[in-house]
C-alpha cells in the first residue's frame, strides 16, 4: 500500500496545480488592485502588477510545463512545478498580508 505520492507523480502535480489556481482565485476576492511581483535585494517591492495578471501568471506557467510532462514522470518539470508553486503561494500571501 503507497501511504503517499511521488513528486513525480503526474496526478500529484496536476493536484498541485489545481490548488494553485483556488489559491489565486480565493486571493483574487481579497487583494488590492495592483499587487507586487518583483522584489529588490532588501526584499522591498520594485514592481507591480494587476492582480488578475499576478495571479494567473505561474499557474498557466506550472501548466505549461506539466502538460507535455504528463506522459512520462520527469523529475526536472516536477521541481520546477514545485518550486513555482512555493513562489505563487508565497507571492499572493504577502499580496494579501502586506500593507
Amino acid at each position: 500500500m503507497r501511504l503517499f505520492l511521488k513528486v513525480t507523480d503526474p496526478a500529484f502535480l496536476f493536484i498541485l496545480i489545481l490548488v494553485a489556481i483556488l489559491v489565486s482565485l480565493t486571493g483574487l476576492a481579497f487583494a488590492p488592485a495592483i499587487i507586487p511581483i518583483h522584489f529588490n535585494g532588501h526584499l522591498r517591492p520594485d514592481g507591480f502588477i494587476n492582480k488578475w495578471a499576478g495571479f494567473s501568471i505561474l499557474p498557466a506557467v506550472m501548466l505549461l510545463i506539466w502538460l507535455p510532462s504528463r506522459k512520462g514522470k520527469s523529475y526536472k518539470a516536477s521541481l520546477c512545478i514545485l518550486f513555482l508553486f512555493i513562489i505563487h503561494v508565497l507571492l499572493v500571501l504577502y499580496a494579501l498580508f502586506s500593507k
